[in-house]
């Protein structure tokens, strides 16, 4: 089965899933169809408009169904507070009271189909639905907040297998690369320094975004940044830019008196963080590392 059939696949079974919802919700006399449109009515301001097209439905539809919203007193239309020629759409106190319910109950729903995940899967299906909600949802997840934490046990496979299997399909990098990437977490486990090494983990709405590392070398006055790392899908939405300030600032606030860092050429990206958070590239060598003739460069920053 290839990538196309497979996600065809997977749109079949969540339809199914989400039959099992029922046509109506238990205790509600609400459609699917005219919960989704209350949750959204409830998550921002919208247009009737804008919300039938966000939606995917018929305006004269979603008018429709607003009419009955009103009706019940659950809604109602205000004047725009940021543009007073536009009518908007608001939730009145009694529809957030009963919007709270719904949610509630279709958080119960959903929390079902869930419940047979055993408890070691569950951080692979996050993975999965946030992947899929950031391909297919982007403009919308990207208003959910990031969090940034350290690195948990179990995790430095995942991080392995992300940073490898991106250098491999994006410049072409082997098998050493991905050992290269074993070694310095393998070295970091076993020599963590709580109060000089730390890992940051980017994630948002379940899905790992982004990584780097802070780690200390053989000189106690010289901190290493390494193994950073933004998903292609997240890029151009500050989140590197983030980490790098974070790692520096950790330095810093460690003692630590320069900053060093190990990339390639070819990562114009990253080196454009590096230089705006003030490194200086001290070496330039044309090598052939991991299969591939590259530039590797060597920068430094004073904190």
């Amino acid at each position: 089965m290839d990538r196309i059939d497979n996600f065809r696949a997977l749109t079949r079974d969540m339809t199914r899933a989400v039959g099992m919802f029922g046509s109506q919700l238990a205790g509600s006399d609400l459609t699917l169809t005219e919960v989704r449109v209350f949750y959204e009515i409830g998550e921002r301001e919208w247009t009737g408009r804008a919300l039938a097209e966000y939606l995917g439905l018929d305006e004269g539809y979603v008018s429709r169904i607003v009419s009955k919203f009103e009706r019940r007193r659950w809604v109602v239309r205000r004047v725009s507070e940021s543009d007073r020629r536009v009518r908007v759409l608001s939730v009145t106190p009694e529809g957030r009271a009963e919007r709270a319910v719904l949610v509630e109950r279709m958080r119960v729903r959903a929390g079902a189909l869930l419940g047979d995940v055993p408890e070691v899967n569950a951080l692979h299906t996050d993975e999965a639905v946030g992947r899929l909600r950031h391909h297919l949802a982007g403009d919308a997840i990207a208003e959910t907040p990031v969090i940034y934490r350290d690195l948990t046990p179990g995790e430095s496979g995942w991080l392995i297998q992300r940073f490898s299997e991106f250098a491999r399909l994006t410049y072409g990098f082997d098998a050493g690369f991905e050992a290269l990437v074993a070694e310095i977490l393998v070295g970091y486990l076993r020599n963590h320094d709580p109060t000089r090494d730390r890992v940051w983990i980017a994630e948002r709405a379940g899905l790992r975004l982004g990584t780097i590392m802070c780690v200390h070398s053989d000189d106690p006055d010289i901190s290493k940044l390494r193994l950073f790392f933004v998903d292609p899908l997240a890029r151009g939405q500050g989140i590197g830019a983030e980490l790098v300030d974070r790692c520096i600032a950790f330095a810093r606030e460690a003692g630590y008196g320069k900053m060093v860092l190990w990339t390639q050429g070819q990562l114009h990206g990253a080196i454009r963080l590096y230089e705006r958070a003030g490194f200086v590239c001290v070496d330039r060598q044309t090598e052939t590392d991991f299969g591939q003739t590259v530039e590797n460069q060597s920068w430094e920053l004073l904190l």
